[in-house]
C-alpha cells in the first residue's frame, strides 16, 4: 500500500519530478493543484484546432506567469475545504502511444509568439511498462521574452480573434 505523501498539500516541483521519475504516481494522490501545476485526466489529443489552441493556451497561461507544470493521466476533484482548489484524487495511466511529443512541440511553435521553453516528457508506470503519465515542464520565464501569445485565429462567439494571451 502507498502512502499518500500529500493530503491537501500542494508538492512542489522538486517532488512532483522525484515520484515522477520514480513511477510511483499514487503518491501524488492527494495533492492540491495551484497557480505552479494543473492535472489533466488524459493527454491532449491535437486532432483539430480546438484541441491544439487547449494545449497552447494552457502552455502560454503558464509561461506567462510564473511556469510551471502540466500533468497529463491525473484526475482531480474540487474539494470543497480548499475553497476554489483541486486535489489529485486518481492516477489514470495511459499508453506512450498516445503522447507524440514531437507533434505537440510541433504545435507549440506553431501556435505560440515566442515559443516558450518547455520540456515533455513520458514517465513509465512502476507497475505497467506500458502505461505511465506525462508531463509538460514550462519553464519560469525570462524578463526579455514575452508575452507568449496564441497567433492561430481562434472563433469565439462567431467572430475572429488574430492574437490571444494566454
Amino acid at each position: 500500500m502507498n502512502q499518500h505523501l500529500f493530503p491537501s498539500h500542494v508538492p512542489t516541483h522538486g517532488e512532483v519530478k522525484a515520484i515522477l521519475e520514480s513511477g510511483c504516481f499514487e503518491t501524488l494522490i492527494g495533492g492540491v493543484e495551484d497557480q505552479l501545476l494543473d492535472c489533466k485526466r488524459e493527454p491532449y489529443f491535437v486532432d483539430n484546432d480546438a484541441r491544439k489552441r487547449e494545449l497552447a493556451k494552457d502552455v502560454s497561461a503558464f509561461a506567462n506567469a510564473q511556469g510551471g507544470t502540466i500533468l497529463l493521466g491525473i484526475e482531480t476533484r474540487r474539494d470543497p475545504a480548499l475553497h476554489a482548489d483541486e486535489i489529485i484524487t486518481k492516477i489514470r495511466p495511459f499508453s506512450r502511444d498516445y503522447l507524440d511529443i514531437n507533434r505537440y512541440h510541433q504545435i507549440l511553435r506553431d501556435w505560440l509568439y515566442p515559443t516558450p521553453d518547455i520540456e515533455i516528457q513520458w514517465f513509465q508506470s512502476q507497475q505497467d511498462d506500458r502505461m505511465g503519465i506525462a508531463a509538460i515542464f514550462i519553464a519560469t520565464p525570462q524578463p526579455d521574452r514575452g508575452p507568449f501569445l496564441l497567433r492561430s485565429p481562434i472563433e469565439d462567439n462567431n467572430r475572429s480573434v488574430s492574437i490571444v494571451v494566454g
